[in-house]
């Protein structure tokens, strides 16, 4: 069973500089999504990732590529559970993704919720 996770998150709840703004509409939400959710990953797993982790990112990496910024991309139980594991509490964080990270984690829990 696949799920519809949002990752084109209302950026009005962020405090934004119009400059800060313009440069994320630029690069496409789905580009600054991936490289939150990349540099996460690369965090938790500094020597790499393998197996069915791999596997799982890289279906993720290629749906939001499918994507073209649409705002949304269907996932199956892994791949949510790849989202899950990064988009928590328990993850470190930098100070200047606090926000962002957090709009997130909240759409992954909305996704954890429909998934279970």
């Amino acid at each position: 069973m696949s799920v519809k996770f949002n990752y084109a998150v209302d950026l009005e709840k962020l405090k934004l500089t119009p400059i800060e703004k313009k440069t994320i509409e630029s690069a496409g939400v789905s580009s600054v999504f991936e490289g939150l959710f990349t540099g996460l990953l690369t965090q938790k797993y500094p020597d790499g990732v393998q197996g069915s982790t791999r596997k799982s990112l890289n279906r993720v990496l290629r749906k939001l590529d499918e994507s073209e910024n649409s705002g949304s991309v269907e996932l199956e139980a892994a791949e949510v559970d790849l989202l899950k594991e990064v988009f928590n509490t328990e993850t470190k964080v930098p100070a200047s993704a606090v926000r962002l990270f957090s709009l997130f984690e909240e759409e992954v829990d909305k996704l954890a919720k429909e998934a279970d």
